[in-house]
């Protein structure tokens, strides 16, 4: 086995069950918590970066705390937009319309099928898979930069026709 998974795997089982209290704490949420922690190990074990026994320690706190920002982040802009699709206004004016979350996927679906391939591609990859530009980039092969251009034109085209259909 590779020294350095050997590391990673030493320090996993000696300090897995202090990496979830952790992110327990800073969840609230046991599973979530568990979850992070695993995804934690799983981005060590796939990242090429250098590993040592006295670095890992620091290294995975601060995944885990950048995945659990990155999680809650996530819910708050999944929660912005589900709370301005999910209440629309009546006629009436004096009671809320309930949208199910397969209308609003396909919402979505619509709008990105309004987008340049490209564009929709790398959107569909960072929002519903949750992927950053840079393992986008490592999955395509396309440039940097090229990708962060079409995530903004995408965006900004999906929030206009979002704000469209709420409206």
């Amino acid at each position: 086995m590779d020294v350095r998974k050997e590391i990673i795997e030493r320090y996993y089982n000696s300090a897995r069950n202090e990496l979830v209290d952790y992110a327990e704490r800073r969840t609230g949420n046991r599973d979530m918590a568990e979850d992070v922690v695993q995804d934690a190990f799983v981005r060590l074990l796939t990242n090429e970066c250098l590993i040592s026994e006295t670095t890992l320690p620091a290294l995975a706190f601060t995944i885990v705390r950048n995945m659990i920002t990155d999680r809650f982040r996530r819910l708050a802009h999944i929660r912005e937009y589900a709370g301005e699709m999910m209440h629309t206004a009546t006629p009436a004016g004096d009671t809320a319309e309930l949208c199910s979350r397969h209308e609003v996927e396909q919402w979505l679906e619509r709008g990105m099928a309004q987008l340049p391939d490209n564009a929709a591609e790398t959107y569909r990859m960072h929002i519903m898979g949750g992927m950053k530009i840079g393992d986008i980039q490592k999955a395509t092969g396309h440039n940097y930069k090229q990708l962060e251009r079409w995530l903004g034109a995408a965006r900004k085209q999906m929030r206009q026709y979002m704000k469209r259909i709420v409206s």
